[in-house]
Order: C-alpha cells, then structure tokens, then sequence
C-alpha cells in the first residue's frame, strides 16, 4: 500500500480513541471592558483571544509529561503580542506561526489527555 492522504483521516485529529476529536484553532475579540465587538459596541482598544481547541473543549492551559503548567493561550491588545517576553506587531506572518503553535499545543495536549490509548 502506498502512501496517501486524498481523504485526509489522520491530517488534524487526534487518534488517542475512537472521539477522534479534531485539532482547531479560536479567534475571539472583545473589547477591553469584556462586550463583545459584535454586540454592535465600538471601542478604542481591543483585546483578540487565540486558543487551541480539542474537540470542543478550549485548551487554555495543560499539563506537560513533568507536571509543569503550560499555557497554551495568547492575548492580542491592539494588535500587540507578547512572544518570549518581547511585544511584537501582530502582523499577519506572527499570527500565523501563533496558529501553528496552538496546533502543536493541541496535539501535545491531546497525547496527555485521560483517554489517550498507550500503544
């Protein structure tokens, strides 16, 4: 059997048990005083939440193999970012790479999950 990945079934999902629970990524915003930028309310700073999500469960935080707590969530105020104790501009390449290490969160947190099966 050759290699293949045309129905995409293992590509984005946890394989852990039969939940197969899929891999996302969240972008909320709100404004600072916690109403929702859709509710039809303007304000001058505004706050962007990005979580990875596992299934329908957001991960904003786990625990790693050591027991060590990671946070695996990020704010965005007024298009400013915190990455490794620096503020850089969230420009769209920076919320991107934040994109894929969410996803790599997930997956991490997926593999330390309750039901995850030891092969």
């Amino acid at each position: 059997m050759s290699f293949t990945q045309e129905n995409r079934t293992n590509v984005g999902k946890c394989d852990g048990c039969e939940k197969r629970c899929e891999f996302k990524v969240v972008h909320e915003e709100r404004c600072r005083k916690g109403v929702s930028i859709g509710s039809g309310h303007t304000c001058a700073a505004t706050i962007e939440d990005m979580y990875p999500v596992l299934g329908d469960k957001p991960i904003n935080h786990y625990l790693d193999e050591t027991g060590r707590l990671i946070t695996a969530a990020v704010d965005i105020r007024n298009n400013i970012v915190e990455i490794d104790g620096k503020f850089v501009i969230a420009r769209p390449e920076v919320r991107q790479k934040l994109r894929e290490q969410m996803l790599e969160h997930a997956r991490k947190a997926s593999k330390l999950c309750d039901h995850y099966k030891i092969r």
